[in-house]
């Protein structure tokens, strides 16, 4: 079983819904959502990249918008922030001014889904909701 198979299995059994399909480059990747307590809803991206799909990738969107330019300074120290704080998930700032985080590795035929479904919903819960919103939404409204 491929590990894209495996990763769709573990999904299922955890009656996870999800959109699956595949980039222009070929990487398939499965889509979820995942609701925030007080805030919206993320849209979570896992993809496997090369051609022996031995590349994780995870994209967490929707995290925030802050467009105006007047507060893309504060923006970008808040991500620096979030960045030295934690190790695996790095957060991005598109030009636009949504947020985003993501996270890459390198894995093999006995890669362990579950850690890392595991570790999307410490990202979602902990490192997301409880502190970056809230820092990205009390700059939404100054």
């Amino acid at each position: 079983m491929s590990n894209f198979d495996r990763l769709k299995a573990l999904l299922r059994d955890n009656d996870m819904h999800f959109e699956e399909d595949c980039a222009s480059d070929g990487s398939p990747y499965v889509l979820f959502r995942q609701s925030m307590e007080n805030a919206g809803i993320l849209t979570i991206l896992i993809a496997l990249q090369n051609e022996e799909l031995n590349k994780v990738v995870v994209r967490i969107y929707n995290i925030a918008k802050i467009s105006s330019p007047l507060k893309r300074d504060e923006l970008l120290r808040i991500i620096n922030k979030l960045n030295k704080d934690y190790d695996y998930f790095k957060f991005f700032a598109e030009d636009n001014g949504a947020v985003s985080a993501g996270y890459d590795a390198k894995i093999d035929s006995n890669y362990d889904f579950e850690d890392l479904l595991r570790l999307v919903a410490t990202a979602c819960k902990v490192v997301i909701e409880e502190d970056a919103v809230k820092q990205f939404m009390k700059l939404q409204w100054a």
